[in-house]
């Protein structure tokens, strides 16, 4: 016995599907975008800090903190006429501690592009081999 399917159940079908795909769609528009409020928030918090000296004759006054790198400050040249002496690059983790910047990383590096990027993996379904996109 061959079994035959209407032509109006076929296309009830596609219809149904579209709308689970449309549906399917919305749901991961909806997700990520707030995964993306998220992922900013996250990537301030990875914000990279410079630790500078503030010397006065040779002696240290204090230490802070700046987010203007030395670069910006102008370099290591423009530091010495402001009396100060660039000790280190740190960043700020989400647990509140601080971990040194790595000198070979860029401490403008997008981790943003790489956190959405491992949200729309996990965002994509996987589908059985047989179904179609």
């Amino acid at each position: 016995m061959i079994n035959v399917v209407p032509l109006a159940d076929a296309h009830e079908l596609m219809e149904l599907a579209n709308a689970i795909q449309s549906a399917r769609d919305f749901v991961k528009a909806q997700a990520v975008g707030k995964l993306e409020v998220i992922a900013e928030q996250m990537e301030f918090l990875r914000k990279v800090y410079y630790l500078y000296r503030q010397c006065a004759g040779g002696e240290a006054l204090r230490r802070f903190f700046s987010l203007i790198s030395p670069e910006e400050w102008g370099g290591e040249r423009a530091l010495e006429r402001r009396s100060m002496q660039f000790l280190g690059a740190y960043r700020l983790e989400f647990d509140q501690t601080w971990s040194r910047q790595d000198a070979n990383e860029a401490p403008n590096s997008n981790r943003k592009t790489q956190i959405l990027g491992q949200i729309d993996k996990f965002l994509v379904p996987s589908l059985p081999s047989d179904v179609p996109p």
